[in-house]
């Protein structure tokens, strides 16, 4: 179907298309920002969990006696205490949405 030409087509065409874009876009866009926010937390978890691991690695094979140990590894924070014959090992962090996550090992001593 062939249509007629009239005046202002063409701009009501690039306004209606405008308009979706936008409403698209205002749709999508929290959703990316969610995505990318549970990719960070994702990506700062994996790192907590190797920095855990580490940290443990160091504890069972040097034996470090002292009641608590705090180092500042970038964002992380890592303690080492010794309660009721076990040696805790924990990593604490901020994700995105600022509140602390922690995650803890617990090493039996010998």
């Amino acid at each position: 179907m062939l249509l007629k030409h009239e005046d202002g087509f063409v701009l009501q065409d690039a306004l209606l298309s405008l308009s979706c874009f936008i409403i698209m876009m205002s749709v999508l866009f929290p959703f990316i920002v969610h995505l990318y926010e549970y990719k960070t937390d994702i990506e700062l978890r994996q790192n907590a969990y190797h920095l855990l691991h580490q940290q443990t690695e160091q504890v069972v094979t040097e034996k470090i006696s002292n009641s608590k140990e705090s180092d500042h590894y970038n964002d992380y924070n890592i303690e080492i205490e010794e309660k009721n014959k076990q040696i805790v090992v924990c990593i604490s962090w901020v994700n995105t949405n600022e509140t602390e996550e922690k995650l803890c090992r617990h090493i039996p001593s010998r």
